[in-house]
């Protein structure tokens, strides 16, 4: 971890502007008991992660289920708001949380290897979050 503290005769520093920007971390998570977000469940979960300049990067994001595994790489820059996703998985069967894709999402983000009886997910996405 690193920043850059503000003067400490500035008594009210902007830290927002001031220091955040200067913010750096790098870590690690490792998650072996089980983990859910949004209802989309994990037997484990871990990646590397790193703050600097106000984007959050999340390089080898791997979580694995009995079906199977996912691995994903994430950005999010907090200044511009936008973000970027990449997924890449193969299972062993259909997992039930790409049992019904979204309305609006592209039929093609889960194609079904019948010969195989293996599913594979390939997808990117980018944009902006003006709600962040």
């Amino acid at each position: 971890m690193a920043v850059v503290l503000p003067a400490w005769t500035n008594r009210q520093p902007d830290w927002q502007a001031e220091v955040q920007p200067t913010l750096c971390l790098q870590g690690g998570f490792k998650v072996l008991d089980g983990v859910a977000y949004r209802g989309i469940t994990a037997d484990n979960v871990q990646s590397h992660f790193s703050y600097s300049n106000l984007v959050w990067r999340i390089p080898d994001l791997t979580a694995t289920r009995r079906e199977g595994s996912i691995q994903a790489f994430h950005e999010a820059d907090e200044r511009t708001k936008s973000f970027y996703w990449r997924l890449h998985s193969a299972v062993d069967r259909k997992p039930p949380a790409l049992c019904s894709i979204p309305t609006g999402w592209p039929s093609w983000i889960c194609s079904h290897s019948p010969s195989r009886q293996c599913w594979r997910l390939k997808s990117a996405a980018a944009g902006r979050n003006p709600r962040a």
